[in-house]
């Protein structure tokens, strides 16, 4: 079980990583629908490294609690389809 530091650190973590992908996202859109490409394309390159950067923290501060992660470990079994994604937000 959590105690309550552990729980407020995981939904601040949560908060953070919705927050790098959401704003980011929400700017590319915003970028396409101005027409602008490039911006779109930058906003996107910018939000996944961002939330590279969370994830990667978030694995090493486990420390020696983490299992050890080898190069496509974290590739999933199938890719995820737009009509996945579509189901998970309803």
């Amino acid at each position: 079980m959590l105690t309550d530091t552990e729980r407020r650190r995981r939904q601040q973590e949560a908060i953070e990583l919705n927050d790098a992908i959401v704003q980011g996202l929400s700017v590319a859109r915003l970028a396409l629908e101005l027409n602008e490409t490039d911006r779109a394309g930058e906003a996107i390159d910018r939000t996944l490294a961002a939330a590279r950067r969370i994830v990667t923290k978030l694995l090493e501060d486990l420390g020696d609690e983490a299992w050890p992660v080898a190069p496509g470990d974290l590739v999933r079994a199938k890719a995820a389809a737009l009509d996945e994604l579509e189901r998970d937000g309803d």
